[in-house]
């Protein structure tokens, strides 16, 4: 696991109150992790301050899994 993908797992399990072991690659923020669109709001912004990066609305609304948001993250620090 990449730093990138330990540091977000630790935000999106705390932003959303889960357990870092739900947070999978493959887990989808609203099914398998319940999120609403006011968590993914927040959730977009706890992870733009951790990576001090900005997550464009329209990417955030429709990146749908963990993996998938890591996968940005590392790509916006490598850009």
């Amino acid at each position: 696991m990449s730093n990138v993908s330990q540091r977000a797992v630790k935000v999106i399990a705390a932003e959303l109150r889960i357990p870092e072991s739900s947070v999978t690659p493959e887990a989808t923020f609203d099914e398998d992790l319940g999120a609403d669109s006011l968590a993914l709001t927040r959730l977009a912004a706890a992870l733009e301050t951790e990576f001090s990066c900005v997550i464009l609305d329209d990417d955030a609304d429709v990146i749908t899994t963990v993996g998938g948001m890591v996968g940005y993250i590392e790509g916006r620090l490598n850009t």
